[in-house]
């Protein structure tokens, strides 16, 4: 549910397509009708928050998806962790991803720098790559 916090705190919008739990949701700061989710049905969604639909759904992972990221000043940068022990980049203009990123172990979390040229991954193993 999307809801306008600023004026009555209405509910403008509902966003429903995943098939399991959504485990995180970023908006965009350059587009803020475009929200991003990652979910336990092992895939992504991108979403038009104003017309409350699935504009994409990203679905190359072979596991939970725990987290995702986008890039602030690289508009169609997306970044995903999977509990099928990659990281993945994408570019949200396709349904495909950019580049996998091998871990040993689960992802549970990642994050791009402003520039959009770093990815960190973080996992189970402890270790930030």
């Amino acid at each position: 549910m999307l809801w306008d916090v600023y004026g009555d705190n209405l509910n403008y919008n509902v966003l429903s397509g995943h098939k399991s739990a959504v485990l995180e949701v970023k908006w965009r700061k350059k587009d803020p009708s475009n929200i991003i989710s990652c979910s336990a049905d092992k895939t992504l969604g991108v979403w038009d928050s104003n017309k409350g639909r699935c504009i994409r759904k990203l679905t190359q992972h072979n596991g939970i998806v725990n987290t995702c990221a986008i890039g602030d000043n690289v508009p169609n940068l997306i970044v995903s962790g999977s509990d099928d022990n990659t990281a993945r980049l994408w570019d949200d203009r396709s349904k495909w991803q950019v580049a996998v990123m091998p871990h040993t172990y689960q992802v549970t979390s990642v994050a791009v720098d402003s520039e959009g040229e770093t990815v960190y991954t973080g996992g189970i193993d402890n270790i930030i790559r």
